[in-house]
């Protein structure tokens, strides 16, 4: 009996030694430092620390052009100027967000 409690104390032993050598070790994350992009639909992009900040552009983009386009839709738009002009909000519109690189 006596050999019974000492193997049953030891493995509990072990146990505990590795759940905390596993707690304070073996559980760290690797923080990887993933980028964040936002590409404009002229073919430019520009690079964030968060991805909120990302959002937060690409979202800000969204609304000025909006408003740009519905300002040019009350001028004609048989003038080469205007047109340009909104074919550049068109552009606008397509900016949107990824974490991956530019090629």
């Amino acid at each position: 009996m006596g050999k019974f409690v000492g193997i049953v104390s030891l493995i509990i032993l072990f146990f505990l030694v590795g759940l905390i050598l596993t707690k304070c070790f073996g559980q760290r994350r690797v923080q990887v430092n993933v980028k964040h992009f936002v590409y404009f639909g002229d073919g430019s992009y520009s690079e964030y620390q968060t991805r909120k900040e990302a959002m937060d552009k690409v979202v800000e983009v969204h609304k000025e052009a909006g408003k740009i386009k519905s300002n040019l839709l009350d001028k004609n738009m048989r003038k080469s100027r205007v047109r340009f002009e909104y074919h550049k909000a068109d552009l606008m519109q397509h900016t949107h967000y990824s974490n991956e690189p530019p090629l």
